[in-house]
């Protein structure tokens, strides 16, 4: 009897991630940079104009994301250092600022979702 050759395995689903800015910042050039950089590594992007953290928590539900990033130039654009330890204490992974390498922000996603 022959038989057919067992399937070619699937490629694994890309990393899916919700990239998100509040909809009092009109600045977005910082987001949509970090999403083609992410989109260039292989991610999925849904990115998200938000209001409220609610609807922020029910798109990443809805989008069956792995990682949610969040771009908040109404904080200040730059997180001062003394910032950074507290906003990491409250489980945030990375925090990226200006001039940050796409690359350690394509790592640090990966990481977080066990993907390296």
């Amino acid at each position: 009897m022959v038989g057919r050759p067992p399937p070619a395995p699937h490629a694994p689903a890309p990393l899916r991630v919700l990239l998100c800015k509040s909809g009092l910042d009109e600045h977005d050039r910082g987001v949509r940079y970090v999403m083609r950089k992410l989109m260039e590594a292989g991610m999925e992007v849904v990115y998200l104009v938000f209001h409220d953290p609610g609807e922020v928590a029910a798109a990443a539900l809805q989008e069956d994301v792995a990682v949610i990033g969040l771009s908040s130039f109404v904080l200040g654009g730059i997180i001062p250092d003394a910032d950074r330890t507290h906003i990491e204490d409250l489980g945030v992974v990375g925090v990226f600022g200006p001039g940050a390498d796409p690359a350690d922000i394509v790592a640090t996603i990966r990481n977080s979702a066990g993907l390296t």
